[in-house]
């Protein structure tokens, strides 16, 4: 295929992406708004398993997120690839801060590192990542997908990263800064349900109350509190009572 081919249907692209009917009338309220609203933007050849932003500034030590993103990223490799300082290791996302372009990154065959190994675990082959940043708030935000492929050739994946990263930047600093910082959908949490007991577990741990405490309130044994509140935990794919409270909050807040 010609440029002569390609041009047109960037061209395309670009004004689909750019149109301001798609954000100006948009009351983006949370972080489902966002996502609901970013996938519309996107080019239908384009096909991924996952998703995750990053919403944040820059300062002279580097950039602080004050908001993360993804959607069926399983909290497990999440886990992988924070150290324990809690910060983000990714050596594809170092690359692409070091040179705020475009970045395609591909599994290799030979897995080297405890990074890739963890990459290759979850089932992901490839990463595309690109962002923007307003030099004048000092604004940034870091979009990515995982496994993405493309039913139409004729336009690659940086044209498309190029494209959608000041819209989804214009976008996601729409979401109200009191949200909370973290907010992650996956398989596992999409359609679980959670017992009546569950959510009363989940309540009263979200006022801080103990398992002790929580078992005198609803008159059950700290086993059984315990219980509950493991059982939701694999449904909602928490890793400890935090996440549990937080990710329960936003079933029900969205």
């Amino acid at each position: 295929m010609n440029m002569r081919q390609i041009l047109p249907k960037v061209e395309k692209l670009r004004l689909e992406t750019e149109s301001p009917s798609k954000y100006s009338d948009r009351d983006i309220r949370n972080c489902r708004d966002f996502l609901k609203y970013f996938y519309e933007t996107l080019p239908k050849s384009l096909k991924f398993d996952a998703t995750f932003f990053g919403r944040g500034i820059c300062h002279s030590l580097g950039v602080t997120l004050d908001l993360e993103i993804t959607d069926n990223v399983p909290s497990s490799y999440r886990r992988g690839i924070r150290t324990a300082a809690g910060a983000v290791l990714s050596p594809p996302l170092t690359r692409w801060f070091s040179s705020r372009s475009p970045y395609i990154y591909e599994l290799p065959a030979t897995q080297t590192s405890a990074w890739e190994r963890n990459f290759a675990k979850h089932g992901y082959r490839n990463m595309a990542i690109h962002g923007f940043t307003d030099h004048a708030s000092g604004r940034i935000t870091i979009l990515g997908f995982y496994n993405f492929k493309k039913e139409d050739d004729s336009i690659d994946i940086h044209s498309i990263l190029k494209l959608i990263a000041p819209t989804t930047h214009t976008t996601i600093q729409q979401i109200p800064k009191g949200m909370e910082r973290e907010f992650h959908i996956s398989d596992n949490n999409k359609e679980a349900t959670l017992t009546e007991r569950e959510e009363e577990a989940i309540y009263w741990t979200s006022k801080g109350r103990s398992n002790s405490e929580i078992s005198l309130i609803m008159g059950i044994s700290r086993n059984t509190v315990r219980n509950h509140l493991y059982n939701a935990s694999v449904k909602l794919a928490a890793s400890n009572r935090t996440e549990l409270v937080s990710l329960s909050i936003q079933r029900y807040a969205n």
